[in-house]
């Protein structure tokens, strides 16, 4: 089954991997080497090849236990849905349409990202087979500068001398070790799947969590996020296959054990509606004011159908960017190329210019009180937001004495 080129050159010993490992590890300096274009071309195609050639070395490796293919989609998703229910409190970030080529150019090299980094990380960690820290470590490591070029890494390692990047190489460290965790216990399949669902929505969805305005607090909560899904793996791999394998066993015993099935067919339930929510374009906006009173009160949600059709009526509500805000006021009319827009609890228009190109979108519907929740979290993390990095050192040096005391 391992009959490609490599697989007959290299053996799979030790020394072989780590021959392939440098490999992959050194390629990005192509680009530097050859410069512009064609250097960026020449780097991609020979990573693909490699990659390619690579595979069988690692592709068919289990893991210790589980998780399956299956299992790790489940856990990306979780993880795309708890991004998403942030994004109604937080907001939205709308990507630009892109042409059918830009999309295909951009999915093969995210594919070719993607497994050349798990490529490496497998081979990674078939020089030490064993589950012990140095094995975690190395498949860390390697997650870390993938796919990175030497001067990249020279700067993001002097960087680790300010707290704020230290925070963030802490995110990516957090995240790295649940990937090799998955590795570790799922197998090169279980991983890729895992991060083709996670890393596919930050490239390719259409509006994502807007994490620019969040800062620190961003990178704390999702730090945070990625120790909770560790200690899951941790705690639950031995008995995580039952979600895969025994899927069509427990079928057959569904009026039995319906009550075991409602937490998972909901939080899918829940996943698909909103996942479809920002497939079909329509985000939630809380409100903040009481500017657009009494259609709109505070701590209503306002749903808004992103982007402006051609024929926008005169009295429609709005949503614009004004500076860092989005601002929902109603449509008046319009003076030359400015929008004329009016809050209905105000006595005048609005003062500011608002433009065409400022529109975000149109309100569709909302849903009443709702988003006070949203207000009382957002209250809560400016509260928080000069805490960060202490207490995530805190919650992190927590969490790994769980890890440690762990049967």
């Amino acid at each position: 089954m391992r009959g490609t080129l490599l697989s007959g050159v290299f053996s799979s010993s030790p020394f072989s991997y780590v021959l392939l490992l440098l490999a992959f590890l050194l390629l990005p300096n192509l680009a530097l080497a050859l410069g512009g274009f064609y250097g960026f071309y020449a780097t991609y195609s020979v990573l693909a090849l490699l990659t390619a050639l690579s595979l069988p070395l690692v592709a068919l490796r289990r893991g210790f236990s589980s998780p399956d293919a299956y299992t790790a989609i489940s856990m990306a998703l979780a993880l795309v849905t708890l991004f998403t229910v942030l994004g109604f409190l937080w907001g939205f970030a709308s990507r630009t349409r892109l042409s059918p080529t830009s999309i295909s150019v951009s999915l093969a090299l995210f594919l070719v990202q993607i497994l050349s980094a798990e490529v490496s990380r497998g081979l990674a960690l078939g020089i030490i087979r064993s589950r012990g820290v140095a094995t975690a470590t190395l498949g860390v490591l390697v997650g870390l500068f993938a796919g990175k070029t030497l001067p990249v890494i020279e700067t993001y390692l002097t960087s680790l001398r300010a707290l704020p990047h230290l925070l963030i190489v802490l995110n990516d460290a957090v995240f790295n070790l649940a990937v090799t965790l998955i590795h570790l216990h799922g197998g090169f399949v279980a991983a890729v799947a895992f991060r083709l669902v996670v890393d596919g929505y930050w490239r390719f969805s259409p509006l994502v969590l807007d994490t620019s305005s969040l800062g620190t607090a961003w990178v704390a909560t999702s730090t945070l996020v990625y120790y909770v899904l560790i200690l899951y793996i941790l705690y639950r791999a031995p008995t995580l296959g039952e979600l895969g394998s025994g899927f069509r066993l427990r079928l057959r015993g569904l009026p039995a054990k319906l009550r075991s099935y409602v937490p998972q067919v909901a939080t899918y339930v829940v996943a698909l509606a909103l996942l479809a929510s920002i497939y079909l374009r329509v985000v939630p906006l809380v409100i903040l004011s009481g500017s657009m009173e009494p259609t709109l009160e505070v701590g209503d949600v306002a749903l808004v159908k992103v982007g402006v059709p051609g024929d926008l009526p005169i009295g429609s509500v709005v949503a614009f960017r004004l500076n860092s805000t989005i601002v929902v006021h109603r449509l008046l009319g319009v003076d030359g190329g400015r929008l004329i827009t009016k809050g209905d609890a105000n006595l005048e228009p609005d003062q500011f210019p608002v433009y065409r190109e400022s529109l975000v979108g149109v309100v569709v519907g909302k849903l009443p009180k709702v988003g006070l929740i949203a207000i009382a979290l957002q209250r809560g993390l400016r509260l928080l937001e000069p805490l960060p990095v202490p207490a995530v050192a805190a919650v992190s040096a927590l969490l790994i004495g769980l890890a440690g005391r762990r049967r």
